[in-house]
């Protein structure tokens, strides 16, 4: 926790503590609160002066818990955890930026209950974010995607700090953009994801592209028609994961013209379902 906040934020934050774990220790509320166990001790103290009944008992299974009929102050959610909640919210429901949506409404009353400067940067977030396309990538930290929501809403430019594909840090800057008109920045960045590695990728498909299509993620390439079927062509840098995570996972017959790495990557995948299927060990089919 933040060394600058008060005994009384820091009190509010133990009682959210014992509410959603009963049973928690000294030792344990202490190292939540980023505090030793005589201040812990202090705090619960403070609760119990402002006649909240915190209940205790001593010995192995001992701790602290919440006494029966008590009387809960409104949820206070930190910046962190807001932006984080709206993200989330988005990601499983990405109706919930619309109004009207069942999610999206008490999603609103949440975010008018919060206070004003962490609920301007929620409400932010919800109008211009959009939920991610792929549900099993990495998620970015809340804080750099408000920033940077705040900023494009803002039509500012950005300084940014990144390591390798990692945002660092976002600093706005007085100086403003106008975005291109239909700008869908989701899409632009993946039409680039499939080009530019190392080792090319090219794979025909009978198939023809309308069918092909919902099997094929943006970094795995473009499809191009091609008689009747269709053609992928893209590049990667890892040819084993893009056959076996990829290419194994279309259900349609494909055949890999180039280039030779992924042709060696899926001819080694190949083996080794063969010998599978054979009775035969993994080592044998490499």
């Amino acid at each position: 926790m933040p060394a600058d906040l008060s005994p009384t934020a820091r009190a509010l934050r133990a009682l959210e503590i014992l509410q959603v774990r009963p049973g928690t220790t000294a030792g344990q509320l202490a190292e939540r609160l980023g505090v030793t166990e005589r201040a812990a001790r202090r705090y619960v103290g403070i609760l119990r002066e402002a006649g909240i009944p915190v209940e205790s008992a001593r010995g192995l299974h001992g701790g602290y818990w919440l006494g029966r009929g008590t009387r809960l102050p409104p949820v206070v959610f930190t910046q962190a955890e807001a932006l984080g909640l709206v993200m989330a919210v988005l990601d499983g429901q990405p109706a919930a930026s619309d109004a009207d949506d069942l999610v999206g409404s008490a999603l609103g009353k949440v975010i008018q209950a919060l206070p004003e400067s962490v609920g301007r940067q929620a409400a932010a977030l919800r109008e211009h974010a959009s939920a991610a396309p792929d549900r099993y990538s990495a998620r970015p930290d809340p804080a750099t995607t408000s920033a940077l929501v705040a900023a494009a809403a803002a039509r500012r430019r950005v300084l940014v700090t990144y390591r390798v594909d990692r945002v660092r840090a976002v600093q706005q800057t007085r100086h403003g953009f106008e975005p291109p008109d239909g700008l869908d920045p989701v899409a632009a960045l993946e039409e680039n994801l499939g080009t530019g590695w190392e080792f090319p990728a090219r794979v025909a498909f009978d198939a023809p592209p309308a069918e092909v299509a919902p099997w094929i993620r943006p970094p795995m390439g473009r499809l191009h028609p091609s008689g009747d079927g269709c053609v992928l062509i893209g590049s990667t840098s890892n040819p084993a994961m893009y056959a076996q995570e990829w290419l194994a996972s279309v259900p349609f017959a494909f055949r890999v013209d180039g280039g030779p790495e992924l042709r060696a990557a899926t001819a080694a995948l190949a083996a080794r379902l063969a010998a599978a299927m054979a009775g035969q060990p993994p080592a044998a089919a490499t």
